[in-house]
């Protein structure tokens, strides 16, 4: 049984780099983003497992972690992208790349920060807490 599990996690492990290195050439040929044709292809191979059980299981036996995605794919995805990346466009465009990252990273902080919310004792980190009771 357990011998099962390996060999079928093996299968899967193999298909999927294998999808991998065909959605490479894929779309380097039709000059695609690598990463995003990925994605579709994750998003194709999710949808193609409901209706074909055997293929299903073999992806339920390959066990993601979220930290496994986090700190060895996306970093790898990362790399690959700013390795390809078109220097003298992204240079052509600096100001508004820089001001994307800028306001994307303060829409994001405002929410995270709980400062929107009614004040309460925990609400606004390093504003100290707020003093519940009379005033004055």
């Amino acid at each position: 049984m357990e011998h099962e599990a390996f060999v079928t996690t093996v299968m899967a492990v193999v298909a999927l780099l294998f999808l991998a290195s065909v959605s490479a050439v894929v779309t380097k040929r039709i000059r695609f983003p690598y990463t995003i044709g990925l994605v579709l292809i994750g998003v194709a191979v999710a949808f193609i497992a409901d209706d074909y059980p055997a293929l299903a299981h073999a992806l339920d036996a390959f066990k993601l972690e979220p930290v496994m995605i986090m700190f060895l794919f996306i970093p790898i995805l990362i790399f690959e992208s700013a390795f390809n990346m078109d220097v003298p466009v992204l240079m052509r465009n600096l100001v508004a790349v820089t001001g994307w990252i800028t306001a994307s990273g303060n829409l994001w902080a405002w929410p995270c920060s709980g400062c929107w919310k009614k004040p309460t004792r925990w609400s606004c980190p390093g504003h100290g807490p707020v003093r519940q009771g009379k005033s004055g």
